[in-house]
């Protein structure tokens, strides 16, 4: 959010991607969307549309809510895109 001032009126609004992840980044050269969730908390339909763009574009995505699985998750989520099926 960024707030501005404009004719002595405060107004607030929303600036970059809807549905961004909380954590970006990079992993062993893929880019990472982690979206951060409290326990039993569910991704928006925004964060999920986001989190599925950037699996289709070869990255790492996904929701956590648990900070001692994230090394876990990504290390598993690197090895399924790393190692295409021969199925």
């Amino acid at each position: 959010m960024v707030q501005s001032e404009y004719n002595g009126k405060k107004r607030f609004w929303r600036a970059g991607i809807k549905g961004i992840a909380d954590i970006v980044g990079m992993y062993k050269g893929r880019f990472v969307a982690i979206e951060v969730k409290r326990k039993g908390k569910k991704a928006s339909a925004d964060q999920k549309v986001y989190l599925q763009r950037v699996r289709e574009c070869g990255g790492i995505a996904f929701v956590c809510d648990d900070d001692s699985l994230v090394v876990q998750m990504l290390d598993e989520q690197y090895q399924k895109i790393a190692k295409p099926s021969t199925a």
